[in-house]
């Protein structure tokens, strides 16, 4: 994938499933990703270099696709096709299974927080209570514990947080 391509991140829009008060694009939610994942692996003493580059570049294919809802991507993943995996493809490098943990909750802790806040409607409500539900099961996953107790913290900041002026 080339630069020019890349930097069309800010034009794929998100959500294009469920009404929103505002749209998302692929490049807002991949930084959103990577400075939750920078703040998990902060608090799991977590070397954060690898990760935040891993969250930026996680849904890069979506450049070249369009927005893939969850439920097809799953699809997808289960016939064997990661859609998802440029990092490893652009870089060589694998990311341990503890970052895997640290992008897979900030990803799924993203899309929660996101919709439940920009979410419209009856159907963006079911959204987020499914949403809620791919980020509880995370931590039903086999997933590192270091990795859960710092997330637990994230969330509480995020959604409990006081703003700084």
């Amino acid at each position: 994938m080339e630069i020019h391509d890349i930097l069309r991140a800010a034009d794929v829009t998100r959500w294009h499933i469920v009404r929103t008060i505002k749209d998302q694009s692929v490049a807002e939610h991949s930084f959103n990703v990577c400075m939750i994942a920078r703040a998990i692996a902060k608090e799991a003493n977590i070397a954060d270099e690898d990760i935040t580059k891993a969250a930026l570049a996680h849904d890069l294919d979506e450049v070249l696709l369009g927005d893939i809802p969850t439920v097809i991507k799953e699809r997808v993943r289960d016939g064997g096709v990661n859609i998802n995996d440029l990092y490893q493809k652009v870089t060589g490098r694998t990311l341990t299974s503890n970052m895997q943990d640290v992008l897979r909750v900030s990803d799924r802790l993203e899309a929660y927080w996101w919709i439940k806040t920009n979410g419209l409607g009856e159907h963006a409500k079911l959204v987020a209570r499914d949403c809620c539900v791919r980020y509880e099961n995370t931590f039903t996953d086999e997933i590192d514990q270091q990795v859960m107790v710092a997330a637990r913290i994230v969330e509480r900041k995020i959604f409990c947080g006081t703003h700084t002026l």
